[in-house]
């Protein structure tokens, strides 16, 4: 209706309407009429935004520690998100999340899974699993470094993307290790240069790259070390 409103409001020798990015982009000749479109531009941005929030507010969810009834949903979203590979480290990280790992010389640190779970709603039926994260608290051995939080993995079913799962998983899992760890005075973790999704997520939430690593994937891809600092 903005847009309708916006197109009756004015003759199109005072200005034209351009996609530039795909985006519907109101030019404007005479300068006399920049506050009036500016202010019609401003109410249909607002109007969407408030319709964005809304969506995502109408979902509802929980975010919980894994149990052994997750492990089929949890596969399934691995396996979307990263393919066949990721199963045999996801298999470790529940193994260690569930007290159940056998290798008592490499046990390491202790391994965190979360979940988020959906409640019955328009997204899905109760019980559905929209995501995860995989973290854990690293104490480097030299005194040099500051202990931190280690973001595993993150990921989310794409289905249920688009509702800020993955931020309330990340926040989540920073406010419980923080308060858990009170030594800890940042987040880090590692993501592909070519995930730019992941990437403006954590910009968006103060992550700054410390470092490049070669060779960091099986496919021979190089990572981006983020940190986000308490």
């Amino acid at each position: 209706s903005s847009a309708q409103e916006f197109e009756a409001s004015f003759h199109s020798d005072d200005f034209w309407v351009d996609k530039i990015e795909g985006i519907d982009v109101a030019v404007v000749r005479n300068n006399s009429l920049v506050e009036p479109v500016l202010g019609v531009v401003a109410a249909a941005v607002s109007d969407a935004a408030a319709s964005a929030v809304g969506t995502r507010a109408d979902t509802t969810c929980s975010i919980r520690p894994y149990d052994c009834g997750d492990r089929q949903q949890l596969f399934e979203i691995e396996q979307e998100c990263f393919g066949v590979h990721g199963a045999t480290v996801l298999e470790t990280w529940l193994e260690k999340a569930s007290g159940n790992y056998s290798d008592s010389e490499n046990l390491g640190p202790e391994i965190l899974v979360d979940v988020l779970e959906l409640e019955d709603c328009a997204l899905a039926r109760a019980g559905s699993l929209a995501g995860y994260i995989a973290w854990s608290f690293v104490e480097p051995e030299t005194k040099l470094l500051q202990p931190y939080l280690r973001i595993l993995s993150l990921a989310v079913a794409t289905p249920y993307r688009g509702h800020r799962f993955g931020e309330k998983l990340l926040r989540s899992a920073q406010q419980r290790g923080y308060r858990r760890w009170g030594s800890a005075e940042a987040t880090r973790l590692t993501v592909r240069p070519d995930n730019l999704p992941a990437r403006r997520l954590y910009e968006r939430l103060g992550f700054r790259q410390i470092a490049a690593i070669p060779n960091c994937y099986r496919d021979g891809s190089s990572g981006l070390e983020l940190e986000q600092v308490v």
